[in-house]
């Protein structure tokens, strides 16, 4: 006989359920503690948390209900932003296509065709990165004066 992982009471190897013979050798956890036909795939023997339980972001000092993340939702959205712009710069080549300035704070995103654009790039970065390379296909890179002096003219 097994012992169940949460009430420590023993259980049989088989048991008879609507008229069939059910092999239980598998299970965790009594007929008592997981019923048969629910299909549960928690681990019901280690301590559930509650609900609202709060906890602190490292990152912005805010409190947030925890899952399973460390950092609120604020922070890991904008952790994939400046990931997904810092792989967009790469990806057009790291510096500015006139001056070759290499500074990432000051390079930015131009569309070379307006109106050929599906949206502007800050609104993408939280995106797939497949839809976001399909936009960048459409740019290049330019510094913030190099931009500017682009659309002066």
């Amino acid at each position: 006989m097994k012992k169940c992982c949460k009430c420590q009471q023993e259980f049989p190897n088989r048991v008879k359920i609507n008229g069939s013979i059910k092999i239980l050798n598998k299970r965790k956890y009594c007929l008592e503690c997981s019923p048969f036909g629910q299909r549960n795939t928690r681990k019901l023997h280690l301590p559930q948390r509650d609900e609202n339980t709060k906890k602190n972001c490292p990152q912005c000092g805010k409190d947030f209900k925890w899952n399973k993340n460390n950092v609120c939702w604020t922070c890991r959205s904008f952790n994939r932003r400046k990931i997904n712009r810092e792989k967009g710069i790469k990806y057009l080549g790291s510096k500015c296509k006139c001056c070759k300035i290499k500074d990432i704070e000051v390079l930015t995103f131009h569309h070379i065709d307006r109106d050929n654009k599906y949206d502007n790039l800050s609104s993408l970065w939280h995106r797939e990165w497949h839809i976001i390379q399909l936009e960048l296909d459409k740019c290049e890179l330019l510094c913030a004066n190099c931009h500017m002096k682009h659309h002066r003219k």
